[in-house]
C-alpha cells in the first residue's frame, strides 16, 4: 500500500529531527513526469549514504518553464510536497529571525487565546495582515540562510498529484481507476467574479475519501481565508 511506504517515509523524517530537533525535513516526490506547474526542490550534499538518505537542499524552483522543469527532472530534482516534519519549537524559532514582523503578530495572537478578546484580536490581525508567501518568504531564506537544518527526503514509490487543476484531478483519478465513480460533476456558469461554480454537491466516493464540491467556490474561498492561520502539529519528543 503507497498508504504504508509513505508513513514509512514520513517515519524516517521524524527520526531525523528527534535526533537533531533544529531540523526541518521536507519530503520530496521523485519525478514520473516534467511538470511545469510544480514546486522543485534542488538537492544538495547528502546526509547520509545508503537507503532512505537525506540532502540538505541547495534551491526551489518555483513553477518553471517546460524546458527547465525537463532539466530540472533530468538532473535530479525533487517535487515539492510541502509535507514537513519539524517540532513547532523550532519552526518558530526560524520564523521569528527569518519573519519577525509575523512572528511578532502571531504572539500577538497567542497572548490572546483564551481570553475575552481572543476573536477581536484575530479578526483586526487579519484585515490588517500583510500577504506572506510561506515559501519564497520562509522557506527559501531559510534553506540560503541555514542549509544544513534545511534538509529533503527523496520519496520514491508514491503516487503524488498537487490537485491544483481539474485536468489534473481528472487524471489522477484516471490513473487510479476512480474516474467512473464521479456522481453529477458538471460544470456551470461562471461567478460574477469570473470563478467557476458547480452543481449541487457533486462527489468523488473512493473506499478511504470522499471529496466533495461545495456550491460555490466563493463560499470555500471565504473559508480557507478565515481558516489561513498557520499551524502546526507536533509529537514531543
Amino acid at each position: 500500500m503507497e498508504e504504508d511506504e509513505l508513513t514509512t517515509y514520513l517515519s524516517t523524517a521524524y527520526r531525523w529531527v528527534k535526533r537533531d530537533s533544529s531540523r526541518i525535513v521536507l519530503l520530496g516526490i521523485e519525478p514520473d513526469g516534467d511538470e511545469s506547474d510544480y514546486g522543485y526542490i534542488v538537492a544538495g550534499s547528502k546526509m547520509k549514504r545508503g537507503g532512505n538518505a537525506v540532502f540538505q537542499i541547495s534551491s526551489f524552483v518555483e513553477k518553471p518553464d517546460y524546458r527547465t522543469a525537463q532539466e530540472l527532472t533530468h538532473n535530479g530534482a525533487l517535487w515539492n510536497t510541502m509535507m514537513m516534519v519539524f517540532k513547532t519549537t523550532t519552526l518558530m524559532s526560524w520564523i521569528k529571525e527569518t519573519s519577525p514582523l509575523f512572528f511578532r503578530v502571531f504572539q500577538t495572537i497567542s497572548d490572546a487565546l483564551g481570553t475575552p478578546d481572543e476573536e477581536a484580536v484575530i479578526e483586526q490581525i487579519y484585515q490588517e495582515l500583510p500577504p506572506l508567501n510561506f515559501s519564497h518568504d520562509f522557506i527559501e531564506p531559510l534553506a540560503r540562510s541555514h542549509s544544513a537544518k534545511l534538509l529533503t527526503l527523496p520519496v520514491q514509490n508514491v503516487l503524488w498529484s498537487d490537485w491544483g487543476s481539474e485536468s489534473r484531478i481528472m487524471e489522477i483519478l484516471r490513473q487510479t481507476g476512480y474516474v467512473t465513480r464521479l456522481n453529477g460533476l458538471t460544470r456551470a456558469p461562471q461567478l460574477t467574479d469570473g470563478s467557476p461554480s458547480y452543481g449541487p454537491r457533486p462527489f468523488v466516493d473512493t473506499p478511504k475519501v470522499l471529496f466533495t464540491q461545495a456550491e460555490s467556490l466563493r463560499a470555500h474561498h471565504h473559508r480557507a481565508t478565515k481558516a489561513n492561520l498557520p499551524m502546526a502539529l507536533s509529537k514531543p519528543m
